[in-house]
């Protein structure tokens, strides 16, 4: 397919490089502003960001583990809007919308993945 570690695309075929950062620029717009966030599990990374502006809220998490893993979202300095749209990058899946959620729900990360949850506005095209 031409796609190896060093590029995301070749021609028109996309990689897992690809989708793995589509988690992060298709959400998280220019302007937007890192929040604070701490995680109790060393392979598991949260970051979060709001955009004042474009009023929206993009919460990121990293599973590195080889296991699921229940999530409970507690993030201070952010009015978390509700439902976040959810979107998973994994072994199995690309940057696949997975449906809403509500901040307080308890949210499960596929083994090794990217999970990225959106609220208020919407997201470019999802193609």
């Amino acid at each position: 397919s031409g796609i190896d570690e060093f590029n995301l695309m070749s021609d028109l075929a996309r990689g897992k490089k690809y989708y793995a950062s589509r988690n992060y620029y298709h959400f998280i717009r220019p302007g937007a502003v890192r929040v604070a966030t701490i995680s109790e599990d060393e392979e598991l990374t949260l970051m979060a960001f709001k955009h004042d502006d474009h009023q929206t809220q993009t919460v990121i998490l990293i599973n590195a583990k080889n296991e699921e893993v229940p999530v409970s979202l507690q993030i201070e300095g952010m009015e978390i809007k509700e439902p976040f749209e959810v979107f998973i990058s994994s072994a199995m899946e690309n940057c696949a919308f997975k449906g809403q959620r509500n901040a307080d729900e308890v949210i499960v990360l596929p083994a090794r993945s990217i999970v990225t949850l959106h609220a208020g506005g919407s997201v470019l095209n999802r193609d």
